[in-house]
Order: structure tokens, then C-alpha cells, then sequence
């Protein structure tokens, strides 16, 4: 699969990203709507209640009798005695409900779309607020901190689904850019949308396991095996779109295959993650001498040399020496890059 290179700029995405922003506000301006954001196209905008039972085909099966007795069973666990209440409790904690979880946030559905799927195109759908039995809506009337935090509304279908009204694609080679302009300028993040203990766990849990990933990248890299490296780093960046060593790291293990643009792509991503990754900044700088592409070289490596990591030092470790470098990759190097590079 194809990755941009270096070539396409910052400006680039960004302007595809407010086009995205844009495209939801022109789509807003004609109705009263909510909204619902998914990492990739189902088949169905359907509660997870029905996801469950979708195969049964049986006549005369009725969704929200499930609900009904599932309730009963379910406030036998809850000194909650509202039905709505302990729906809503139970859609918090992941239990089965014939509830679609929605946001009167645009901007927050745009987070959801962009959130898991990395390979994937998302979607934000438009559901038009309206007085049809099929989306019925509520809010809950005590709320907790994560259904403030991501302004939620439930849908309540009387089938288990409904049928979007607008449905805004969101390709998957955005979805990074977007989560990064969302966080920056809006405030919008993992941390601002799940911020709740439970939510802390979910998170910890999908951590965990991207860290895992991300070791076992670390140990095939260190055995040479890049191959390997690359396919454990991406699946910790499929787990964690934010994990910027994975970039990193991967971004090395492209480089030592001599993919130099993929390897560019990954530290590019690695520093709009974290703009203070000196050794992300190092690392694409020394690519791009091998590009001889000297004046973005000079401004990473000065760039890594002001946030304070010694870049010759970094650099003696990997190639030895200036003039071991110049030898493997057939390259002369500017006078006063050679100079910074030595020790």
C-alpha cells in the first residue's frame, strides 16, 4: 500500500482537513441534526443490541421485547429504577442495548470517525432530529462526566437501525491529520472524550496492547529482521494512531531497507505527534542527506541540535564517522553540515 511522501506538505493535509470540517458545516446548515461518527462503513447504523441478533431471521421477533426483558434482568444489578437511566448506564459500560449512541458535536462524531480503522475509510452520518418512531431521542437525566465530555444523544430504534440522512466519507489517509488538528485546535482527544476511569481502562487496556506490539518490533528490529519490525509496528499504530516512537522506530527499520520515503512519512508523523522528538527530527535530517537534500537536512539537524540532543554523537553511533557516511552513500556533504556531525 502507497504512503504520501515527504513531498506532500503540512498544508496540504491541512487544507483536506478543514475541507472535511467544511463539508460537515455546509451539510449542518440545511437541517436539525445529530450526529454519529464510525471508523469504517457498516453495513447499517444499528445499535449494538441488534448487531447481536441481526442473523435471526425468525418472524414476528422484536428487538425492543429483548430490551424489555433484559431490563428486568438488569435492574436486579442497579439501584437505578428509571429504565432510561439503566440504559444508559449499561451503553456506558459496554453492555448490549438497543441504544445508537449519537453527539449534537460535529466536531466530537468527526473524533469517533477518525478513531480506529487506521486502513479503513470513515463516516460521519447525519441523522435528521424528527418526531419518527424509529429515532426516538433522550438524553439521559443524570449524566455522567464522559456523556457530558462527548455531548451524547441516544437513538433508540424501534428496528435496531436507522437509515443515515447525510453521509460524509472520511478517507483513512486522513484520519491521522484530523485527529492531530482536532487535539491542536479544538481540544478534542482520548483523553478530553474518555474521561472517566472506565474510559481510563479501555484505554489502558488498548495501550497495553500497542506497547506490546511496539516490543516486539523493538526485538525483531534488534535481530535484523525489518520485515518483521515494520509488520509489529503497524500493528501497534493500528491499536494507537498517537504512539509516536512506533513512528519512529518504524520509520528506522524503512530506512535500513532503503525505503527512504516511507521512512520520511513515518518520522514526518512521528514530529507533528510530538514536536519536541529531537531524535525524530535527527533521523529524517540524515535521511534527507542521502537525498541530497541539504537545506532540509540543515534545518532538522538544527532543529534536533537546539532541542538539545548532541547530533554528532547520535550520528558517530549509527554510521562511525562523516566520512564513512559519505563513502557508504556517495554523497559529499556540505562543509558546515560535515562540521555539526562530527564530534
Amino acid at each position: 500500500m502507497s504512503r504520501p511522501t515527504h513531498s506532500d506538505s503540512s498544508n496540504d493535509h491541512l487544507d483536506k482537513v478543514l475541507n472535511i470540517i467544511n463539508q460537515l458545516a455546509e451539510k449542518s446548515s440545511g437541517g436539525d441534526y445529530i450526529y454519529r461518527g464510525e471508523p469504517e462503513h457498516y453495513d447499517k447504523v444499528s445499535s449494538s443490541l441488534y448487531r447481536q441478533y441481526e442473523k435471526i431471521d425468525a418472524e414476528g421477533f422484536d428487538i425492543e421485547k429483548v430490551q424489555e426483558e433484559m431490563l428486568k434482568e438488569a435492574s436486579r444489578y442497579t439501584p437505578q429504577t428509571d429504565e432510561s437511566e439503566i440504559l444508559a448506564e449499561l451503553q456506558h459500560y459496554g453492555g448490549k442495548t438497543n441504544l445508537i449512541d449519537c453527539t449534537t458535536d460535529s466536531l466530537i462524531a468527526l473524533f469517533f470517525a477518525c478513531n480506529g480503522a487506521a486502513d479503513k475509510d470513515g463516516r460521519v452520518v447525519l441523522l435528521q432530529k424528527s418526531d419518527d418512531t424509529n429515532k426516538r431521542t433522550w438524553r439521559p437525566r443524570n449524566p455522567s462526566n464522559r456523556i457530558i465530555a462527548q455531548k451524547s444523544v441516544f437513538v433508540q430504534p424501534k428496528k435496531g437501525f436507522v437509515e443515515p440522512d447525510v453521509e460524509i466519507n472520511v478517507p483513512k489517509s486522513l484520519k491521522h491529520p484530523i485527529l492531530n488538528h482536532l487535539r491542536k485546535s479544538h481540544g478534542i482527544s482520548t483523553e478530553s472524550i474518555y474521561n472517566d476511569l472506565h474510559g481510563f481502562i479501555k484505554n489502558q487496556i488498548i495501550h497495553q496492547s500497542a506497547y506490546t506490539e511496539f516490543a516486539w518490533g523493538l526485538t525483531y528490529q534488534n535481530q535484523g529482521d525489518k520485515e518483521k519490525a515494520i509488520e509489529h509496528y503497524s500493528k501497534a499504530l493500528k491499536l494507537d494512531q498517537q504512539h509516536a516512537e512506533a513512528y519512529t522506530t518504524r520509520g528506522v527499520a524503512y530506512w535500513a531497507k532503503g525505503d527512504y520515503d516511507h521512512a520520511i512519512h513515518d518520522f514526518d508523523k512521528a514530529i507533528a505527534l510530538k514536536p519536541d522528538l529531537a531524535e525524530a527530527y535527527c533521523l529524517r535530517g540524515v535521511t534527507c542527506l542521502i537525498l541530497k537534500k541539504w537545506e532540509k537536512a540543515r534545518s532538522d539537524l538544527t532543529t534536533a541540535k537546539n532541542k538539545r540532543l548532541v547530533i554528532a554523537n547520535l550520528f558517530s553511533s549509527i554510521f562511525g564517522s562523516v566520512s564513512n557516511f559519505e563513502q557508504t552513500f556517495n554523497v559529499q556533504l556540505p562543509d558546515d553540515i560535515a562540521e555539526m556531525l562530527t564530534p
